[in-house]
């Protein structure tokens, strides 16, 4: 009791109290030795650091276990989720219902109201709403985002996984126009730097900020629509090309089925075509033979969109070849668009099939006339050759071609489907939508 306690005594605990410790802040304790001469004191004091160190040893630890501690339970609940998302994935077909599960488990594990996964559309770079949780809530007001826009366009972009606790955020930005509102989590959806998305999960405004446990969380979930995804593409990359070889056996047993008759129309059409002396016969036996030809020349498309043409690799100059398809160009049609070539001097030798490259070139010039001439500008074609450095030390040098058109180009929905075969966008009996396709498979072979 310090009533009890010699005035001198008071003075020596006064003096040891003045020198008390803390540890984070914390008083931890004191030392009070009553009757203590004054010279006892540093003595106190160098008791009380040392016992200041060891308590301050003991505090780290138990701070660095109760780190881990929260480590091991954010391991536990990442695992968890992931264990919950793969037993609910499994054996789900339809890519809805997967995103559907994706959303509902993730806001059941991060304690969210709202969560909304972004799909981004390629030939637009817009990132586009396939799916929200619970179903419809909000989906109305949510519109297209480009890629690189917005608090979500920058996500996507840049790969990153951010929390927003409110509008302060620097990323946010201004967002009069977005139907979110902090707090948030916004995580990419990507594979191998590849951009495919974006997940975004949403509390009630004015709840409590997520965690960068719920954040890990979210990750888990990213990467199980990520997969998602990836495995639609496949599956449908996977089914077309099935689709093609199949087609391509059977235009391959037609084709050479035709080939026989088509023969004997154009020939016997010519042979009357010169006995005929009168007009309209010989209009209708040029027609005859006119179709005929046009008929032998879908059928040669055909063959050669099924690949059953063998190659014939020689040493060529590539610029020869370029010049050659300009010239039959030229002779063939009096449409007058312009055709420029921009060739590069000394290009090296090149291994490939003369009347395969030709025909990609006259081609790609075939459908640049036919996109010019409905407008109304003087039309320009222009053939570009050039020489790359190899991407690799162990690789050799490239050569490309560019064919380059002032016309009107094209949709985004066109686009992405230019070499689907038998796509076309002429109108009926003007093309067979293989051009494009011929011209990709000669490339990739």
């Amino acid at each position: 009791s310090h009533a009890e306690m010699a005035p001198s005594d008071t003075h020596c605990l006064t003096e040891v109290i003045q020198h008390q410790e803390h540890v984070y802040g914390v008083l931890v304790g004191w030392i009070g030795l009553p009757a203590v001469e004054p010279q006892v004191i540093p003595l106190c004091k160098t008791i009380m650091r040392i016992t200041r160190g060891r308590i301050e040893d003991l505090m780290r630890l138990q701070a660095e276990m109760d780190g881990l501690s929260l480590e091991i339970l954010d391991n536990y609940r990442e695992l968890d989720s992931y264990d919950k998302l793969s037993t609910q994935l499994a054996g789900l077909a339809n890519i809805e219902r997967v995103y559907e599960v994706i959303l509902e488990q993730t806001l059941e594990l991060v304690e969210a109201h709202y969560g909304y996964i972004f799909k981004l559309d390629k030939p637009t770079d817009e990132l586009q709403l396939v799916q929200c949780y619970p179903e419809g809530i909000g989906s109305d007001a949510v519109e297209p985002v480009k890629l690189g826009e917005g608090f979500i366009g920058k996500v996507a972009a840049t790969g990153e996984s951010i929390l927003i606790e409110d509008v302060e955020h620097p990323i946010w930005g201004s967002q009069d126009s977005c139907p979110f509102a902090p707090p948030l989590m916004c995580c990419a959806l990507q594979v191998n730097k590849d951009p495919l998305g974006v997940i975004v999960v949403t509390r009630k405004p004015g709840g409590t900020i997520f965690t960068s446990g719920d954040l890990k969380i979210l990750k888990a979930a990213a990467l199980q629509s990520a997969s998602a995804m990836m495995l639609q593409r496949t599956q449908a990359q996977l089914v077309q090309s099935q689709k093609i070889t199949a087609l391509g056996q059977l235009v391959a047993s037609v084709a050479h089925d035709l080939n026989n008759p088509l023969t004997a129309v154009i020939g016997y059409a010519d042979i009357l075509l010169r006995q005929a002396t009168d007009a309209t016969q010989r209009r209708r036996l040029e027609l005859i033979g006119r179709e005929a030809q046009r008929a032998a020349s879908i059928v040669r498309n055909l063959l050669t969109f099924s690949r059953q043409r063998s190659q014939e690799k020689v040493p060529l100059n590539i610029n020869d070849v370029i010049q050659a398809a300009i010239h039959l160009r030229a002779e063939q049609a009096k449409t007058g668009i312009q055709i420029i070539s921009d060739l590069a001097p000394e290009l090296p030798i090149v291994m490939a099939d003369f009347h395969q490259i030709q025909q990609v070139i006259l081609n790609l010039v075939l459908n640049a006339e036919q996109a010019l001439l409905p407008t109304e500008q003087r039309g320009r074609i222009e053939i570009r050759t050039q020489r790359l450095p190899a991407h690799a030390p162990d690789m050799p040098d490239q050569i490309q071609i560019t064919v380059a058109d002032n016309g009107p180009g094209m949709p985004p929905a066109v686009h992405q489907r230019i070499f689907e075969p038998f796509f076309t966008t002429k109108k009926e009996g003007k093309g067979t939508g293989l051009g494009l396709s011929i011209c990709k498979n000669i490339v990739d072979s």
